[in-house]
């Protein structure tokens, strides 16, 4: 039954990542708030939407830190100290290496192999801003974002990420109010990636 709660989960995911998403033109709001933003509030902006907030809810009651662990089992970030820097080059965060190991058990005829992952070294997680290939914004309340966090009335939830790689991508909430300078900030800080809605 675990096992069918999280292949449910991560088809979800899937298709909240991958679904039907139209390009995105910014309202003139948008465009306002970007010509008259420097690079510094652009920083702050973002880096707003990445801090942590100790919510009933955890890292979904508000905004929260990039999330890869449904996707990607190798690191995970230190929720208790992650520390988040950011530039205008990118930010970065406290991390753990996750290290894989797989084992075979059983008889010749029916072997049976099992993949585990058990933390590994600290790190610091770095992501560069040029990397980043697409921003895609979510409106729609009582949906999942990323697998783990329920847009709520009154929430957006934005992804940025690769479209090579469904394991690398960067989710936070927010409140809906402040989505348009936080697009406004990543116009900015990622000049090239391709602004998307998702549903």
């Amino acid at each position: 039954m675990h096992s069918l709660i999280k292949l449910f989960t991560l088809a979800l995911s899937l298709i909240l990542l991958n679904g039907c998403s139209t390009a995105y033109k910014p309202t003139p709001a948008v465009t306002g708030l970007k010509e008259s933003m420097t690079m510094s509030e652009a920083i702050s902006v973002v880096k707003e939407s990445l801090l942590k907030i100790e919510l009933k809810y955890g890292f979904c009651g508000g905004q929260g830190l990039p999330d890869n662990r449904t996707f990607n089992k190798a690191w995970r970030p230190n929720i208790e100290n992650p520390e988040i820097e950011i530039t205008e080059k990118g930010f970065s965060l406290n991390a753990f290496r996750y290290i894989q190991s797989t084992s075979v058990s059983g008889n010749i005829s029916a072997p049976i192999a099992s993949t585990t992952f058990s933390q590994g070294s600290a790190f610091r997680y770095k992501v560069n801003f040029a990397d980043i290939e697409y921003v895609r914004m979510f409106h729609e309340a009582n949906t999942m974002a990323f697998g783990t966090c329920l847009i709520r009335e009154g929430q957006s939830a934005t992804i940025m990420g690769m479209f090579s790689s469904m394991s690398d991508f960067y989710g936070t909430t927010m409140e809906t109010s402040k989505l348009d300078r936080f697009i406004a900030a990543m116009m900015i800080l990622a000049p090239h990636a391709l602004l998307q809605t998702g549903s």
